[in-house]
């Protein structure tokens, strides 16, 4: 399978680039899969090599702890933290004008009337505009819930607007966090509501008020969790489509963008990042000779050859037109030279079936660069692949170019600095060029 992008790390090489990965991503008509690496647990401490006992046991210890802590995380911590803060703000001022407007019956409840908006505003302060740890998000609608079922206790206080705060802890959980704890915070507020009602009033008389707050909360908890759940799907379908190009089933030019990043800052063993810059030779002849339909499907048919000839953990993403970028995590530049010739080969020796029966030859011009032999950045790698490109272009077509100012031994020329590589400009293309509409 062909690694595409996760945004957080990109995909595993050999020796190189390991948190480069992302999931899901389906390459062609074929179904393909462009990613979803399998990490691989390292030993820890005096564990047994990989499949023994220890390993084994230490392996779904880390899958219950991420398992965990992906319910713990809210849907969005900013957001979580600036409604927290707006919840806590408001209840604090609420609390704090009843007690002037409802003096408390005694002095224990005077101090909690007015200690209690002060550690909310405190908080509701703190809270603004930063992110805190996920649990202590998690933490905050249980505490609210017990904070408040303790001052209802103490102020025996069991009227409808005492229990109607509770929906505060319960709608912030319920909008702000994942499904199971909006459920649990909800489970604990009922509880709480029940304990209130039934330690300050006769069963009969609060009987009405704790059904119709319960049912409340219940019904709140449900429609909340279900739109988020719907809010994030469509997200997460949004992201799909805006990873994958619809035609070919290849990545887009960000994703691929991200994973060349995270292999460049991720090469563990020193053999670099390559990167093949390739697009398909006379492809606006082919459109105006045999239609675009005929030419989409040779950009579908290009794409599944790609997929056959470049290794599990490369990149291939569609930049545009016909212009395809597959990126080599841990390959070194003679490597993938050989891996570009072969693929240009490949594309000849497999024409492109025509709806008559018939077939189309087909030839690609590829330019090949390498980080840190040809560049030592992203945009510089790409610069010096175009450069390589269109010097395949220019020979000839239907060949793999070399990058300006690059004709030594690859495998054996000392690593040169950013200051020393000079781009040639792009010379004119002669001869039939034209037909190809430039350097296409």
């Amino acid at each position: 399978m062909h690694q595409a992008v996760n945004p957080h790390g990109f995909g595993s090489s050999e020796g190189s680039a390991r948190g480069a990965r992302t999931g899901g991503v389906r390459n062609g008509p074929a179904g393909r899969t462009l990613g979803r690496a399998r990490p691989v647990p390292r030993p820890r401490g005096n564990a047994t090599p990989r499949g023994g006992p220890l390993s084994s046991a230490q392996g779904d210890a880390d899958e219950e702890f991420v398992d965990l802590a992906r319910h713990l995380r809210p849907r969005d911590e900013l957001n979580a933290a600036r409604t927290a803060s707006l919840l806590c703000l408001i209840a604090g001022g609420v609390t704090a004008l009843t007690a002037v407007f409802v003096p408390p019956p005694d002095a224990v409840s005077v101090v909690l009337a007015f200690a209690v908006p002060g550690i909310l505003f405190l908080l509701g302060w703190l809270l603004r505009g930063r992110r805190p740890p996920n649990a202590l998000l998690v933490a905050t609608p249980l505490v609210g819930v017990a904070a408040l079922a303790v001052l209802d206790l103490v102020t025996h206080d069991a009227s409808a607007g005492a229990q109607v705060f509770l929906c505060f802890p319960v709608m912030f959980a319920a909008s702000q966090l994942q499904a199971r704890t909006a459920v649990v915070t909800c489970a604990f507020a009922v509880l709480a509501d029940v304990a209130i009602v039934l330690t300050i009033e006769p069963l009969g008389r609060g009987l009405v008020d704790l059904v119709f707050v319960c049912t409340t909360l219940a019904v709140m908890t449900w429609f909340l969790v279900a739109a988020g759940l719907r809010q994030d799907s469509l997200i997460a379908q949004l992201r799909r489509q805006a990873a994958i190009d619809p035609l070919t089933g290849l990545v887009t030019r960000r994703v691929l963008d991200d994973a060349a990043r995270s292999a460049l800052t991720a090469d563990e063993a020193g053999t670099g990042t390559s990167l093949m810059v390739m697009d398909m030779d006379r492809f606006k002849v082919i459109n105006d000779t045999f239609g675009h339909p005929v030419g989409d499907s040779a950009l579908v048919h290009l794409a599944n050859l790609l997929t056959h000839h470049v290794r599990p953990d490369s990149v291939i993403s569609r930049m545009g037109g016909d212009e395809i970028a597959v990126l080599l995590p841990g390959c070194p530049y003679f490597a993938a030279t050989e891996r570009a010739e072969q693929i240009v080969q490949a594309v000849k020796d497999t024409p492109l079936p025509l709806p008559d029966g018939t077939t189309f030859p087909l030839s690609v011009s590829v330019g090949v660069a390498h980080v840190p032999l040809h560049a030592n950045d992203l945009a510089q790698l790409y610069a010096v692949a175009d450069s390589a490109l269109y010097e395949a272009k220019r020979l000839g077509r239907g060949r793999v170019g070399t990058p300006p100012e690059a004709g030594y031994d690859a495998e054996l020329a000392p690593l040169r600095s950013a200051s020393e590589m000079v781009v040639v400009p792009r010379a004119p293309l002669t001869g039939d060029d034209s037909l190809g509409g430039g350097p296409a």
